[in-house]
């Protein structure tokens, strides 16, 4: 498959797919928790830059952008490079964002102990600088900026800094950061005292967008291998821009997965609550049948299941979420009793109650 039609059909899947995750996230936001946050703010201003780089791009491989530059017109020349350079700005802000919104979700529930919320605003500040730095680096890359388009493959330009330093330092940088957003939360969660398999579930919802590290790497290489002559090739442009695709791309999606948790969330809930509506609605009939016929015991039998009593002691267990108050992250949209999978073993009829209070304390945690 040529680069030509793996460009165009990236483009088209990331304007599909990204928008599609995001819009979703936006249906949460507005339906569960009646507002927008901070991060869905950062997640819905990238998806705006993320749209606009896959736009730009499909003009550059519709002007020839996936070829050698020796097919290029001098005209075709000027509007790849110009559309390059703008690309490589507007992945800042883009990528920048994406990360904040997984690094903002990590310091809007880490908020107890101190050590956690040092950590994520350390990280979330130096991730800040390091891209408010390269973004002005790339824009001032060249003096003037038109040299990089009216002057293009040539890696010893006086006028320009070296392209292959400023790309394989944004590469690596990537790389340490995609990395943060993947380990961070396993290192917070770490010594919350909570369950094996919750501990799991909720460091792989809000690390997962570290996964993106893989094409960070994947851009390193290409970088470094390709050397500082290589990369006035519009080919070796086109596939630097690729791999920003994913990672933007990626980052979004894993950004609104733990959005998605709370939608499915809130759908099983009422679906629970619709099927233990029906059963009780049917053992109220049952009942009524039995105290008809003269049968004492089944009534009060009858009674006892509508009230929902457990078998443990004729009250439902509470909810609890962690076994001490220090180790509790901040959860008010309960994230953690959505990721529970009732370990607790109460009684069926105990457990439906307890199930009912989880549904209502499962608001749009994000």
């Amino acid at each position: 498959m040529s680069l030509w039609t793996i460009s165009l059909v990236t483009q088209i899947l990331c304007l599909a797919l990204v928008s599609g995750f995001v819009a979703l996230r936006g249906v949460v936001a507005w339906r569960f928790k009646k507002g927008v946050d901070v991060e869905d703010g950062f997640c819905f201003v990238s998806l705006i830059f993320f749209d606009a780089y896959c736009i730009l791009i499909l003009f550059y491989i519709f002007n020839n952008g996936t070829q050698p530059p020796s097919t290029l017109t001098p005209s075709q020349t000027t509007i790849v490079y110009k559309l390059f350079y703008t690309l490589t700005i507007i992945y800042v802000p883009m990528v920048l964002l994406a990360k904040l919104t997984l690094l903002t979700i990590l310091a809007r529930l880490f908020i107890v102990r101190r050590s956690q919320t040092l950590t994520v605003y350390l990280t979330i500040t130096l991730t800040t600088i390091y891209y408010i730095i390269i973004f002005f680096i790339k824009i001032f890359i060249c003096n003037p900026v038109s040299t990089f388009w009216t002057s293009p493959n040539n890696p010893h330009n006086p006028n320009c800094l070296s392209e292959g330093g400023v790309f394989l330092a944004d590469a690596v940088m990537s790389v340490i950061t995609d990395l943060a957003i993947l380990l961070l939360p396993i290192g917070l969660m770490f010594p919350l005292r909570l369950g094996v398999v919750k501990k799991v579930k909720v460091g792989a919802m809000l690390g997962c967008g570290g996964l993106a590290v893989g094409f960070s790497i994947y851009r390193v290489v290409l970088v470094v291998g390709v050397g500082a002559a290589g990369l006035g090739d519009s080919q070796v442009y086109a596939r630097i821009l690729l791999s920003g695709n994913a990672e933007g791309g990626f980052g979004l999606i894993c950004s609104c997965i733990p959005a998605l948790h709370i939608l499915v969330s809130r759908v099983k809930a009422k679906m629970r609550k619709g099927s233990r509506s029906r059963s009780t609605t049917t053992g109220k009939g049952s009942s009524a049948i039995a105290s008809g016929d003269g049968s004492g015991s089944g009534s009060g039998g009858g009674k006892k299941r509508d009230r929902g009593v457990s078998s443990s002691g004729g009250t439902a267990a509470p909810i609890v979420i962690t076994s001490s108050p220090e180790d509790v992250l901040h959860d008010p949209g309960g994230l953690l009793a959505s990721c529970d999978d009732g370990d607790d073993q109460d009684g069926g009829e105990g457990r439906g109650e307890k199930n009912d209070r989880r549904d209502d304390r499962e608001e749009g945690w994000v």
